[in-house]
């Protein structure tokens, strides 16, 4: 017995010495990163090994960090879950060979994580039976994963001590609800839509149907803008004035020749909004009240005809559309009399000038640059085209027959087909991403003090940017999922291809060394 204690004795004062000699930062990380992954060992030998194992891979991150800030590597380092393990024991934990707790561990730190706590041990020994059902089912799912026959992973959570009978009960269904958060956002975003279009319902009763409905259809929008953000789609939706309504509702009320009319009050302060809009833009003001009055039923009779010609446009029946321009005040004959001509015309250069300013603050916020004059003037033609869709989409949307609108991005001088040999299939990347993309941009010059010598240079090194940016996100996805032991971020070279880099630092990425 007293060996025993000698023994332990000793092993202790190695821990304690270690301990000792570690810097007060070693020590205070240790402890933080403790705390933070809620990592606790069997005995104070385990945390003193651990602890060891921690010191040197908090050095050569410290050391491969110091690299970064003197721009020697294109990457920086950190701590994550594995940084109390050997480089072996994460390849067997996260290689071909993953390594398992076992179970009754696990079950005891999962007690722990979720605040378990049964009220007899023959309790517990029932909920661990379960436990481990579940985690049978986990881990077969997980394998068929990991082999491509399945899209998603499971993973233990709240609930895992549960039958499916008992969770049918307790939820309602086969399924796991929201958490608490996702559903009081939902409630919050319920409330926000009902204040934003005035909705009031007659019963409680009728809101909860509604509210049903708004689920299913968020959930739809929800849907689909994941598509838009993978690409897999050209446009992204959101809630409208419609989005407490069912699709059979929405169609009675707006589809297939079933549209209710708006009233006419609604028609009428529509139209006296666009006359409002169209006097401002061409300064006009009349004499009387009573030629303002001419005037106006003069601009609703043209608005009427230029609507119904683009209505036949929609339908492929004309070549061409029309719009108001400065004469949509003048009767046909006044027109005639004017440019002796009866034709009504479209305000060509009215159109294009405000196009052509469009097209400029569109270069100018995505950085477009061409290389010639005739380049420019076909991507310009491609832009017109999609703004014209647009236009007509939106205009759709603003009459309650389409659910989305639709908007300008960073692609909009590229064709269908461009696009589609561009993201590998006919759909618009996030518009939200490119500015949040160019954000960063304009950031990181700032940051670096970046001027370049043209607006070609910067456009090119914008591109180099972009790319080394996708390859840093790429790679902390798999340091978010244990894959690897480091997260990567943007530095000074980060407008720079690997080829400079290399020709700046003699050899690959990293400086010669001097031995």
């Amino acid at each position: 017995m007293s060996n025993r204690l000698a023994l332990v004795a000793a092993l202790l004062l190695i821990g304690v010495a270690q301990f000792t000699m570690a810097s007060q930062d070693d020590t205070t990380a240790w402890s933080e990163w403790k705390a933070k992954h809620n990592k606790v060992y069997e005995t104070p030998e385990e945390d003193a090994r651990r602890f060891a194992v921690f010191q040197d891979n908090k050095k050569r991150i410290d050391e491969h960090n110091a690299k970064f800030d003197k721009g020697e590597v294109s990457y920086f380092m950190g701590l994550n879950p594995f940084s109390d393990l050997t480089s072996e024991e994460f390849r067997l934990r996260n290689g071909h060979r993953l390594v398992s707790l076992p179970a009754d561990k696990q079950w005891e730190e999962w007690k722990a994580t979720h605040n378990k706590q049964y009220e007899s041990a023959a309790e517990e020994g029932r909920r661990y039976s379960v436990f481990l059902d579940n985690k049978k089912h986990v881990e077969e799912h997980n394998a068929k994963f990991n082999k491509g026959e399945v899209s998603y992973a499971l993973g233990l959570n709240a609930f895992s001590d549960l039958t499916n009978e008992e969770f049918k009960q307790r939820n309602g269904h086969g399924v796991h609800k929201k958490e608490d958060a996702a559903t009081k956002a939902l409630q919050q975003q319920w409330e926000e839509w009902k204040a934003e279009h005035k909705k009031q319902y007659e019963t409680p009763a009728e809101e909860a149907r509604r509210f049903a409905v708004f689920q299913d259809n968020k959930k739809r929008i929800d849907e689909h803008n994941e598509k838009f953000s993978r690409s897999e789609v050209t446009y992204s939706m959101g809630l409208n004035a419609f989005s407490d309504l069912t699709a059979e509702e929405f169609k009675q009320r707006n589809g297939h020749g079933l549209r209710q009319k708006r009233a006419v009050m609604d028609v009428d302060a529509i139209l006296r909004q666009q006359w409002t809009q169209w006097k401002a833009e061409h300064n006009k003001v009349y004499g009387t009240p009573e030629e303002e009055t001419l005037r106006f039923a003069a601009f609703q009779d043209n608005k009427k005809y230029i609507d119904e010609h683009n209505e036949k446009f929609n339908k492929g029946e004309v070549s061409y559309t029309l719009g108001l321009n400065v004469f949509s005040d003048l009767t046909n004959e006044e027109f005639k009399q004017k440019h002796a001509s009866g034709l009504r015309v479209r305000e060509r250069r009215t159109v294009d000038a405000a196009v052509i300013q469009q097209w400029a603050e569109w270069k100018a916020k995505h950085n477009k640059v061409y290389e010639s004059p005739e380049e420019e003037a076909r991507r310009f033609t491609v832009f017109q085209d999609n703004k014209k869709r647009i236009d007509e989409h939106n205009e759709k949307f603003s009459k309650g027959e389409v659910t989305f609108s639709t908007g300008l991005n960073a692609f909009s001088d590229l064709t269908a087909e461009e696009l589609k040999q561009r993201n590998g299939h006919g759909v618009q990347k996030k518009d939200d991403a490119a500015k949040a993309l160019q954000q960063q941009w304009e950031e990181w010059k700032a940051e670096h003090k970046r001027q370049y010598e043209t607006p070609e240079e910067e456009a090119r090194r914008f591109v180099l940017f972009q790319d080394n940016k996708k390859r840093i996100d790429e790679h902390n996805e798999k340091f978010k999922r244990g894959e690897v032991s480091f997260s990567m971020g943007l530095n000074s070279f980060a407008d720079l291809t690997s080829e400079e880099v290399k020709q700046r630092f003699g050899r690959g990425v990293l400086p010669r060394r001097d031995h």
